[in-house]
């Protein structure tokens, strides 16, 4: 649901020296990345001051704060993932470190600049530049996912298959993960226990750095008579391993007579600090009978609406959250 790009900063000025037509070019493919897709950063940020200098120095005009925009944007969503090592003694330029790391950071694109030096590799990840990207395949899978979603039939895929595709890229690099199910609690046991401890059982393996996903928080409505209790037993083993510091807060919220409707919204939510995701069935959506997927939906959201829409539900949430 989400892919990895390396942009080069100098893509910058192929759309300057393209015109208007290449600078509206480069507008749409940053409008896309802030979509579902996460840019590789170097370790010490030298991509993202390489595009805001070159950007700054295009003529002024629409298009310049239009990109200025768009990048500050990916910078507040936390769109730039820290996961490329650049070659400190300059033997190798930014993008032979960018091609020899693609693989195992799990590049799903290169988009380069026409004057770099590109040599045709025996790479999995896609190439392209700012006068072709538009047919690129890449494009096309971006651009049919941001629109369509994912929805998958019963056992399509397997418990790692389906997390590997639809999860892993989104939550590897989260400081927070935030799940919204009412059902969750009220109905807690069998497959909504079995897909959330399978999910961060797995996620505790694939996360790129435990020390970064400091929280997750579950918003759901409270059980009935001593189902809390129950949760804090079943979910406390999930704090093992790499994550034996992680702090999981469990945020009761409950019916009242003196509101009208339910204690939170209908629809469910995976969301992080960087991306949110409409899951039509919420946290059940393994089996634990099949080890496979259960009928699921998946779609993205705007993680800010989200926030607001939880926080209009929070005169439920009158108890203390329960922290394990």
């Amino acid at each position: 649901m989400i892919f990895y790009v390396y942009m080069s900063p100098d893509v910058v000025e192929d759309a300057n020296e393209g015109g208007p037509y290449a600078l509206d070019s480069l507008i749409g493919i940053l409008q896309g990345f802030l979509q579902n897709c996460f840019i590789a950063e170097f370790e010490d940020d030298r991509f993202q001051r390489a595009f805001y200098s070159n950007v700054s120095q295009l003529p002024a005009s629409n298009a310049r704060k239009k990109i200025l925009t768009l990048f500050g944007q990916l910078k507040n969503r936390h769109h730039f993932i820290s996961c490329l090592a650049p070659n400190y003694f300059g033997v190798d330029d930014d993008l032979s470190c960018a091609i020899k790391q693609a693989e195992d950071v799990l590049l799903d694109l290169l988009l380069i600049a026409t004057k770099e030096n590109f040599q045709p590799v025996t790479l999995k990840t896609e190439v392209a530049m700012l006068d072709n990207y538009n047919q690129s395949n890449f494009a096309s899978s971006r651009s049919i996912l941001a629109q369509k979603g994912k929805t998958l039939k019963p056992n399509q895929l397997g418990q790692s298959e389906l997390l590997d595709k639809i999860f892993k890229k989104a939550l590897m690099y989260a400081s927070r993960i935030e799940i919204c199910d009412r059902i969750f609690g009220r109905k807690f046991g069998d497959n909504f226990e079995y897909s959330f401890v399978t999910m961060f059982r797995w996620l505790e393996k694939n996360v790129a750095d435990p020390v970064r996903l400091e929280k997750i928080i579950i918003h759901c409505e409270k059980p009935p008579g001593y189902g809390d209790d129950n949760m804090k037993v079943k979910l406390s083993p999930i704090k093992s391993g790499r994550f034996s510091k992680i702090i999981i807060e469990i945020r009761f919220y409950n019916k009242d007579s003196q509101f009208e409707g339910d204690p939170l919204p209908h629809d469910r939510y995976l969301m992080t600090d960087q991306v949110a995701f409409d899951i039509g069935r919420g946290m059940d959506f393994l089996s634990k009978r099949t080890r496979g997927n259960r009928d699921i939906s998946i779609n993205y959201k705007d993680p800010d609406e989200i926030s607001a829409l939880i926080g209009e539900y929070r005169q439920y949430n009158t108890s203390v959250p329960v922290v394990l």
